[in-house]
């Protein structure tokens, strides 16, 4: 597993590179002086962490297989209803509030059947709705039974991720290492780090921030690139 300091790169006689990105060909050309540390550059058909300075040598991690980990890393990551679908915006640079509104949004019922059996089965959301100003009655306004229901629908599915954001965040970290960086075998440490950097997570920080840790910490774990 490698690494490259930004100073190695800089010292090569080469003036492009290719850096990995979101797109669909997974990667862009990046003259030599576009690129920084924390991006990953491909030498040798390997995906390669640029660090800022010479590696260090470090001590030996413990690695387990990427299913165990996934098993352990899960087996208490909580996602509730809805807070499983952060999932989809895992390494972007959503916002994790503006992730929750857009989800809170997208699944709240559109037709006036769906949304009549919300009421009958959540009752009180009307009131919360209310209560959080999501929706007025007596303003001299005519009443909608379905705007008001609505606005409690996207209320509780809010709620839903907000209270399981934990567990969601975990699973959108999970499945990064799985997925994204194919990694088939992961530094047992790694679940500990999850489980902090979930626990101080807050709504404003971005969807991509977690992603960007790990990459920190692994450091350079060369990740193939599919062609």
């Amino acid at each position: 597993m490698k690494t490259i300091s930004i100073n190695e790169l800089r010292n090569s006689t080469t003036q492009t590179w290719s850096v990995k990105d979101d797109s669909v060909r997974g990667c862009h050309t990046a003259y030599i002086s576009e690129v920084k540390p924390g991006d990953m550059v491909v030498i040798d058909n390997y995906f390669i962490m640029v660090t800022e300075e010479e590696p260090k040598q470090g001590k030996e991690r413990k690695l387990i297989d990427i299913d165990e980990f996934e098993k352990r890393a899960k087996k208490t990551a909580d996602t509730g209803e809805y807070a499983g679908r952060l999932n989809d915006y895992r390494d972007s640079n959503v916002y994790i509030c503006d992730a929750i509104s857009e989800i809170s949004d997208n699944d709240t019922s559109i037709y006036y059947s769906d949304i009549l059996d919300f009421i009958k089965e959540n009752p009180e959301a009307l009131a919360d709705a209310v209560s959080e100003g999501l929706y007025e009655v007596g303003s001299g306004q005519n009443y909608d039974l379905y705007k008001h229901g609505q606005a409690a629908e996207y209320l509780t599915i809010e709620r839903d991720i907000y209270d399981n954001l934990k567990g969601g965040l975990t699973v959108a970290a999970v499945d990064f290492i799985k997925y994204d960086l194919k990694l088939e075998e992961v530094p047992e440490e790694l679940l500990e780090l999850i489980d902090e950097w979930t626990d101080e997570a807050d709504s404003n920080d971005r969807m991509r921030d977690i992603p960007d840790k790990i990459r920190e910490y692994l450091n350079g774990d060369g990740e193939e690139v599919d062609e």
